[in-house]
């Protein structure tokens, strides 16, 4: 047998090995994560997850691996996208918990220093970069620190946007991106919301859950031809998140906006 063939044999055995009874699935597609490595954590505040790694003996270990749910910030809003903490070396990183190929929850295989899928075998860095696919893009990649009580804080966006009252209020100006038409922002609420935020015309700045509605990806977004497309799978969308071409079967969640020129309002509520 071709040693090559040979190891990728055994690696997903090994993975099976692991693998519930019971399998789960995202989307119609089977994991083989052991459901005891997987935890709801709290909503993030100003878009920081802060966990207590004591409580998670993965952690622990090295290559240790935990996948989190972050609950939602208010009932009846969009869920934030699972993460894949990982302990290695002692220090962490944190990525995307799903596979943009199949939306299969991903694992991290310590041998190989590597965030895989078990599903079909694609494969990323500890900086969500893609190795191998079939998955077409790389995974969302989360900065990773530690306070000074030992807890892990994983920033969500480094453009965190503070909500009051139900509303998010920031000037054109702290986006350059938008000050111009065509222009295309991500950035994310203070109660985990990932957004997406386009500049239409003028006159207009628009509002999106950064979540694709095909397969839920999160950071392949790109404006190209004044078309909004995720590159996970090729969907594409208007500048106001109006569906215009599948895999997605329907268009981004929008929210009102209002625009005065200098000062840019978007109502979540």
């Amino acid at each position: 047998m071709d040693e090559l063939t040979r190891r990728e044999l055994l690696r997903r055995a090994a993975l099976l090995a692991g693998a519930p009874i019971a399998l789960r699935s995202l989307s119609g597609c089977q994991t083989f994560i052991d459901p005891a490595g997987e935890f709801s954590v709290p909503a993030p505040t100003n878009g920081v997850i802060t966990i207590d790694p004591r409580h998670y003996p993965a952690l622990t270990k090295q290559g240790g691996a935990i996948f989190l749910r972050p609950e939602p910030a208010t009932a009846g809003s969009t869920a934030i996208s699972p993460i894949l903490l990982v302990q290695q070396s002692g220090t962490y990183f944190a990525v995307g918990g799903i596979c943009p190929h199949s939306s299969c929850e991903l694992t991290y295989v310590p041998s190989d220093k590597q965030v895989e899928c078990p599903c079909h075998g694609s494969r990323f860095a500890s900086d969500g970069t893609l190795m191998q696919g079939p998955a077409a893009t790389g995974v969302p990649s989360y900065k990773v620190t530690v306070d000074s009580a030992g807890h892990v804080l994983i920033t969500l966006s480094d453009n965190v946007l503070q909500i009051v009252g139900g509303k998010i209020t920031f000037p054109i100006s702290q986006f350059p991106s938008l000050e111009t038409v065509g222009g295309f922002q991500r950035a994310s609420a203070s109660d985990g919301t990932l957004l997406l935020l386009t500049r239409g015309n003028q006159a207009t700045v628009s509002a999106m859950d950064a979540h694709c509605t095909h397969a839920a990806c999160t950071d392949n977004w790109g404006v190209v031809d004044q078309q909004l497309v995720c590159a996970c799978h090729g969907s594409a969308f208007k500048l106001d998140g109006h569906y215009l071409s599948g895999p997605a079967p329907a268009g981004l969640r929008s929210y009102s906006t209002t625009f005065d020129g200098t000062t840019v309002v978007i109502t979540l509520a």
